[in-house]
């Protein structure tokens, strides 16, 4: 998530404020994570669905202290005894997996016996069912979309706040300057299937006239532990939903960045730490 050793410390400071979210995001009722139309996001739902709040928060915490201890070079972060034991009850990624017990099982775990659209039956862990049943689902060609459509609803969304997108093929690109730095947000039509749209943003300065990439930033999926963000389960239906979904959290990090560089003690285009 880092480009440059010397801008750690924004992405310390950008881990701290992923956990600020990823409590509020709990404490609201998951508003960005539910309405995520992912298999990461999806099973998390389906995982937690009786879960209190305390507990959702407590597994959003650990997917992002996991994300930024295990990937990308940041202080450990260390998880609490609570964060723990909701990390212990996530499993994913699962699809085509084998542990000797099959695709979907993992030793100890509850299973559930369920029906494919073969007809054959077989028997998968209980807190998998769901992803199970989506995958099928999506096999059969449930999760269609017209992606003019798509590209549409995203782009008025986007409009007010973003502009107009520089477009290449499937990829936009929106530039927002923020108090002297910029960031990128970048959308990914064009993704292998089932991927339906992703995107991803990030922070760079300007230095002796060259672009300096400061923070790699994964996007909402990072409170799941993720550094790609993407939608795969959308039908026509669910199209103006995700697309104000990602104006939303777009604008929520594009806010944060001052705030986020204020807090790393970094000068900012002199291209050295404070």
């Amino acid at each position: 998530m880092i480009r440059v050793p010397w801008a750690k410390p924004l992405g310390e400071v950008c881990r701290d404020w992923l956990l600020e979210l990823a409590r509020k995001d709990a404490e609201e009722g998951c508003p960005r994570v539910s309405r995520l139309k992912s298999d990461n996001a999806m099973y998390f739902m389906d995982l937690t669905k009786d879960w209190s709040v305390q507990q959702r928060g407590d597994l959003l915490c650990a997917r992002v202290r996991w994300l930024f201890n295990k990937n990308y070079g940041h202080s450990q972060s260390e998880l609490t005894e609570a964060e723990r034991a909701a990390e212990s009850h996530w499993d994913y990624p699962f699809f085509g997996r084998n542990l000797g017990t099959g695709p979907y099982r993992s030793p100890g775990k509850p299973g559930v016996e369920i029906a494919r659209p073969s007809g054959r039956r077989t028997v998968v862990d209980a807190d998998k069912a769901e992803s199970v049943h989506r995958l099928d689902r999506m096999e059969l060609g449930e999760f269609k979309i017209d992606k003019k459509r798509l590209k549409g609803a995203v782009k008025t969304a986007m409009l007010p706040a973003f502009g107009t997108p520089k477009v290449a093929g499937p990829l936009w690109q929106y530039i927002t300057n923020v108090d002297g730095l910029t960031v990128s947000t970048r959308l990914d039509f064009g993704g292998r299937q089932p991927s339906q749209l992703r995107y991803h943003q990030w922070i760079h300065s300007i230095k002796d006239g060259k672009r300096v990439w400061l923070l790699d930033h994964g996007g909402i999926g990072s409170l799941l532990g993720s550094p790609r963000t993407e939608w795969r389960y959308l039908t026509d239906a669910d199209i103006p939903e995700a697309a104000n979904l990602l104006v939303q959290v777009c604008k929520e990090f594009v806010e944060a960045v001052p705030g986020l560089w204020a807090r790393s003690g970094l000068t900012g285009l002199e291209g050295e730490p404070s």
